[in-house]
């Protein structure tokens, strides 16, 4: 017992170095961004799923869907954003057969190394970036030679609503002329 309470407390000595070498490595990270602004800024829905069955149990799975990428927060929040038209599949760890079904579907493809902010900066950024990622254009051609109704009724909503509040905009501006009309007359 003696032993235990000797190692909780070494164990607790080592969590509060931990944290107190987090918290300062968090401080110097910082300190060196001040100022700094994102290159980009990538949000979407996310599912993530892990096993918890004895064939499941080493597969954790991440699905991202309705990916936008905007050159900042406040961009983003005034709906400056440009659509990522695909899904994103995430998967590590080995499941067996099951997996290797869900992989070798035709829906989906393989790309290693694929990162989104990466893929973001480079669709941003394209006139400053030396070297796109490898699979940047192939995507990109993808994207731009598809129909925009294959890209499925989330791009259709957003389409929809963004030309509801341009609409709505615009009928604001009209009355605040003629407001502005009424009192020079």
């Amino acid at each position: 017992a003696a032993d235990a309470a000797v190692a909780s407390k070494e164990a607790s000595k080592l969590e509060l170095r931990s944290v107190s070498l987090l918290s300062t490595f968090a401080k110097d990270v910082k300190a060196a961004m001040a100022g700094a602004e994102p290159m980009a800024v990538v949000g979407s829905t996310r599912l993530v799923l892990r096993g918890d069955t004895e064939a499941t149990a080493p597969v954790a799975i991440a699905f991202d869907e309705d990916v936008q990428i905007s050159r900042s927060d406040s961009a983003r929040a005034l709906g400056e954003t440009t659509d990522f038209p695909y899904f994103v599949l995430e998967v590590a760890g080995e499941g067996g057969a099951w997996l290797e079904q869900l992989r070798a579907s035709a829906a989906l493809r393989s790309v290693p190394g694929f990162s989104l902010g990466a893929h973001a900066v480079a669709a941003l950024h394209r006139e400053s970036v030396p070297r796109v990622p490898d699979w940047f254009q192939h995507l990109d051609i993808l994207g731009k030679s598809s129909r925009p109704e294959a890209w499925g009724l989330l791009s259709e909503w957003r389409s929809a609503l963004t030309e509801e509040a341009e609409a709505a905009q615009e009928a604001k501006a009209e009355s605040g002329a003629g407001y502005m009309q009424d009192l020079r007359s």
